[in-house]
């Protein structure tokens, strides 16, 4: 049988070609509903600060009247609320080895292990939230990656799947090699 030019010999092949088809369709959907949930999330915390910051600018205004106290109670609230978000979603960067140790114990329970890994701290311009984003390299059978990425996603911390590069095991027929880079936000 004759695929993209190529001659393909046996079942084997044939069959793994088609799982890293189908792998790579299903992890390119995964990457982007993680993506989407990630920029509703910011865009979330984005509204709440700007919410505040403006009832605080008209508070400071000198505003007098019923209508201070509402706006006063209003900026209060938008506050309590950002302060809410940050406290439920966000680590302070003490916990940060928490959160990482998570990450690696996910690849342990599905069957990955991480050798390494990059880190880079990123402060957001114009807050007091940092972005940690860190990279590594992962091998395994689709359904391992698949599990792992499931995890990271729905983890308790505003984690987020930035990018994942997948290539073919040349080591082990039926693994995938794929690079992920993920990044964790924190107070």
């Amino acid at each position: 049988m004759i695929i993209f030019g190529y001659k393909i010999r046996d079942k084997t092949t044939l069959i793994a070609l088609v799982i890293a088809a189908v792998a790579a369709v299903v992890i390119i959907f995964n990457i982007g509903f993680g993506m989407t949930t990630q920029k509703e999330r910011s865009r979330q915390l984005s509204t709440l600060e700007l919410r505040s910051r403006e009832l605080r600018a008209l508070g400071h205004k000198g505003l007098s009247s019923s209508g201070a106290v509402s706006l006063l109670a209003a900026s209060a609230r938008g506050v309590q609320e950002v302060e809410a978000f940050k406290k439920e979603r966000l680590i302070s960067g003490s916990d940060l080895t928490e959160v990482l140790d998570e990450v690696f114990k996910a690849a342990r329970k599905n069957g990955l292990k991480i050798r390494s890994a990059d880190y880079n701290p990123i402060t957001i311009k114009d807050t007091d939230i940092s972005r940690y984003v860190f990279s590594f390299p992962v091998q395994g059978r689709y359904g391992q990656i698949k599990k792992f990425i499931y995890e990271i996603e729905n983890s308790k911390h505003m984690l987020t799947v930035e990018s994942i590069t997948m290539h073919s095991s040349k080591k082990a027929v039926g693994r995938l090699g794929v690079d992920i880079v993920l990044s964790v936000y924190f107070i």
